[in-house]
């Protein structure tokens, strides 16, 4: 591929400009290792950027184990504990939309810029930012805290499947709208989304899980809508939206984690 010929270009500058009596070595060490790996390969060429790939996989791999987790730092209280060695690791949770409901979407999707253009002028690309939401089945579809249909045993085995595969595409187009947002406010994050009826519960365990290894968010930015020039307006989405950051307070509270609480008016959005 043409990274690695740049970048063995780049190599062979730099031994030059280093000790240009080493570069006929290096450029025959270079030569002998490229003949070998090409003869054990049979000839055949790596495809797709598929052994850069690897080698990331194995670096980043290597860079997480090197970091030794402390749980002490995945808490909020940990900034005035250990000051030297707390960093702000943020968990923005945004609002989802009921399914097949445009308006409520759209007002999620301006909710959810305005949190995650805080967050880009919190972090500008600096430290670990992920973004999280937790979107709503249908309710005909919901699933339990454990997996299971929430149904009457009359359910047939087909309908249990359509709403695993219901969960799924709410799955991936969580996801999906996440990494729009994201990509429109160039913010560089991670995007994580889960599925599901029971808010308070997946929103504390997106708390703790999200993440991996030392990589754990110790501060959770949530947003809180005003109304608009005092009026009461869609108060059924309203109420689910106010309850749900309260639900989602209450656990970054009881968490230990530090709390960013943007309050905005909808026009603000």
């Amino acid at each position: 591929p043409w990274q690695a010929g740049l970048a063995a270009l780049l190599c062979a500058v730099t031994m030059l400009v280093l000790n240009p009596l080493l570069m006929p070595w290096v450029l025959v060490g270079s030569l002998a290792t490229a003949g070998a790996i090409s003869l054990l390969s049979g000839g055949q060429e790596l495809g797709s950027g598929d052994a850069i790939v690897g080698l990331q996989y194995s670096v980043a791999l290597q860079a997480l184990h090197s970091m030794r987790e402390e749980i002490s730092l995945a808490f909020g209280s940990g900034a005035e504990r250990f000051p030297l060695r707390w960093r702000p690791q943020l968990l923005v949770v945004v609002p989802s939309a009921v399914a097949d409901d445009a308006l409520d979407e759209t007002e999620a999707d301006a909710e959810a810029s305005v949190l995650i253009a805080l967050a880009h002028s919190l972090k500008e690309g600096r430290g670990l930012t992920i973004v999280a939401t937790i979107a709503s089945p249908p309710e005909k579809q919901a699933l339990s805290p454990f997996g299971h249909v929430v149904a009457t045993r009359a359910r047939s085995n087909y309908a249990v499947a359509s709403a695993a595969v219901t969960h799924a595409k709410l799955f991936a187009a969580a996801k999906q709208r996440l990494e729009a947002l994201a990509a429109d406010a160039q913010l560089s994050c991670f995007t994580d989304a889960t599925v599901s009826s029971n808010y308070n519960t997946a929103v504390g365990v997106m708390m703790n899980c999200v993440g991996v290894g030392a990589l754990r968010p110790n501060t959770v930015l949530i947003g809180w809508t005003l109304r608009r020039g005092g009026k009461e307006e869609r108060p059924p989405i309203a109420a689910r939206r106010a309850a749900q950051a309260m639900r989602a307070l209450e656990k970054a509270l009881s968490y230990d984690k530090a709390v960013l609480l943007l309050a905005h008016r909808h026009s603000d959005a």
